[in-house]
């Protein structure tokens, strides 16, 4: 995501164009500053052309699907192609699964506040270093490191050294 910072004339666009009124948690979202990485691992919309073309692409019924009803809006999807939508007469957020409303949602969250704080990275425990928290992140390519490189260049080294010696 780009972080870039939506107008309140984006706003209206989208609200004119949709015939809904967002819900003013997913406005502040799209109208306040926040960290380019804070949402890394979704891919959320900013821009307000690419929110209306989405969401008219699944209120006509996207690749044969039931149309998304009108109190929906498209917010974007992560690469696995399971978009989440708005409800602006709740405020609840859900992932589709793949877009379709025949099926469960995948996940639900009571508004766009707890979908977003449900993304930012978790913060490490108390009491821990941040350097601490990232080799923590990293521990398990580490592990694979030592099993896969580490672990067979000693094991020749060492083969290579007895050779040498009782060769």
């Amino acid at each position: 995501m780009s972080a870039r910072l939506m107008k309140r004339p984006d706003v209206a666009q989208i609200e004119r164009s949709l015939d809904v009124s967002l819900p003013s948690a997913y406005v502040e979202f799209l109208t306040t500053r926040r960290a380019a990485s804070a949402l890394d691992r979704t891919e959320l919309l900013d821009d307000a052309t690419a929110i209306v073309e989405a969401t008219e692409l699944y209120r006509r019924g996207f690749e044969g699907l039931r149309c998304w009803p009108g109190e929906l809006v498209y917010v974007g999807d992560q690469a696995d192609a399971c978009p989440y939508a708005v409800s602006c007469t709740t405020g609840e957020v859900m992932q589709t699964d793949k877009g379709n409303l025949d099926r469960p949602a995948l996940q639900r969250w009571s508004s766009f506040q707890a979908f977003a704080a449900s993304l930012e990275p978790q913060s490490p425990s108390p009491g821990v270093s941040p350097m601490a928290a990232r080799v923590i992140d990293w521990l398990p390519v580490i592990a694979l490191v030592v099993v896969f490189v580490l672990v067979p260049i000693l094991a020749y080294s060492v083969r290579a050294i007895f050779r040498w010696l009782f060769a």
